[in-house]
């Protein structure tokens, strides 16, 4: 367990990150704190890997890319090799081993969109893979990736019916990714791209509010906080558009959409369509029962996949 203070500077962090000169500073006053103990604290919990970075979270449908959620059915001998292979593509994000059935590799890619396809069938056709399932989102009703010691804080994404114009500021975007834990960040970041500080922070600004940047803030790696075990939790239900919205209230689910399966090759056993949840805990303890108090509210068993591995786990950056 972190100490409480470093708990609500990492919310902070998450949640509320300044998008201004002095961003640190700032962070020092909300919590009572000051900028040189703030940096220090950051400093540290990024070497331990708790704070993966801090930056922009962007939005890829906003850019010109689809995100996908895509099951593989592996043999268990080739599981290795086909996990460690996939990982290894840029578009792919993350790429699980799960249990609960026979689909036990579980990636999400993005890549842009004309050359989805293309790539889905390339994962599809690596020398192991058995069968492939694409999950599509219909509807999506939670996404929440800032975690406190209760667990998922809620979800922040940005909502706006603003066209944007013209191609996006991919350098100013990478240099975002992952800002310096340094007094002026976006000063550092202007004199890497020949602009001024002001430009900087008013493009980001902009960015944030346009949608491309779906979040400014601290990425954390959930487990590192104590949210060790999760599991995706598929519900089928006639009525999906109920269970959704009512789990995507629950503190310990992160991830909540409604998708259809597709097969990709030969046909899939057993149906994949429904209401899926990702579901985090400090225990498996904690995390079945969890999942046994939704079972509740749903009245029906749901597909568990539990988590037991990780190939890779990433955050997008347009190529």
């Amino acid at each position: 367990m972190l100490p409480e203070c470093w708990e609500g500077l990492l919310e902070l962090a998450q949640r509320a990150f300044p998008i201004e000169g002095r961003p640190f500073l700032r962070l020092s006053e909300m919590s009572s704190s000051e900028e040189d103990e703030v940096l220090k604290v950051l400093r540290y919990l990024k070497e331990e890997g708790v704070i993966r970075r801090i930056g922009a979270v962007l939005e890829p449908r906003k850019l010109g890319f689809e995100p996908v959620l895509l099951a593989f059915s592996v043999g268990g001998d080739r599981l290795e090799e086909v996990g460690s292979r996939m990982a290894g593509y840029s578009q792919v994000t993350h790429c699980y081993q799960r249990d609960g059935s026979e689909y036990n590799l579980w990636v999400v890619a993005v890549e842009r969109k004309g050359y989805l396809e293309g790539l889905i069938r390339e994962l599809a056709d690596l020398e192991g893979v058995r069968r492939a399932l694409v999950l599509k989102c219909e509807r999506p009703y939670k996404l929440a990736t800032t975690f406190g010691r209760e667990g998922v804080l809620g979800p922040t994404t940005v909502r706006t019916s603003k066209k944007v114009e013209g191609p996006p500021p991919l350098r100013l975007l990478r240099s975002l990714s992952d800002i310096p834990l340094v007094r002026r960040p976006f000063l550092e970041i202007a004199e890497g791209l020949g602009m001024s500080e002001g430009e900087v922070i008013a493009r980001t600004e902009k960015l944030v509010n346009f949608g491309l940047v779906r979040r400014f803030g601290a990425v954390l790696d959930h487990a590192k906080v104590g949210f060790s075990e999760n599991a995706l939790v598929l519900w089928g239900t006639e009525e999906p558009n109920e269970l959704g919205v009512t789990f995507a209230k629950l503190p310990w689910v992160s991830h909540c959409y409604l998708r259809k399966a597709y097969a990709i090759g030969p046909p899939s056993s057993g149906s994949f369509c429904g209401v899926y949840t990702m579901v985090h805990a400090r225990s498996r303890r904690e995390l079945k029962d969890r999942i046994s108090r939704m079972r509740e509210v749903a009245g029906a068993e749901p597909s568990v996949f539990y988590t037991l591995r990780c190939f890779k786990k990433g955050s997008f950056e347009p190529g």
